[in-house]
């Protein structure tokens, strides 16, 4: 259900592949972004995967990749 609200043609192929990043990605920062990363991404991250443990393990990696 996910993918069908949020899925994209990132690299404008004619199809939308959840297993290609050109898609994924896109459709990503959309769910993120519906969902309040502008304002508060831990919530955000947090909508898309309910564990708090993946929240912190993806803000600690985009840290250490800032």
């Amino acid at each position: 259900a996910t993918w069908r609200s949020y899925g994209r043609d990132g690299d404008r192929d004619g199809r939308k592949d959840v297993h290609d990043p050109a898609d994924a990605v896109p459709a990503a920062a959309a769910y993120l972004c519906d969902h309040g990363a502008a304002t508060n991404l831990r919530t955000a991250l947090w909508h898309y995967n309910h564990s708090t443990r993946y929240v912190d393990h993806v803000l600690a990696a985009a840290d250490r990749l800032r």
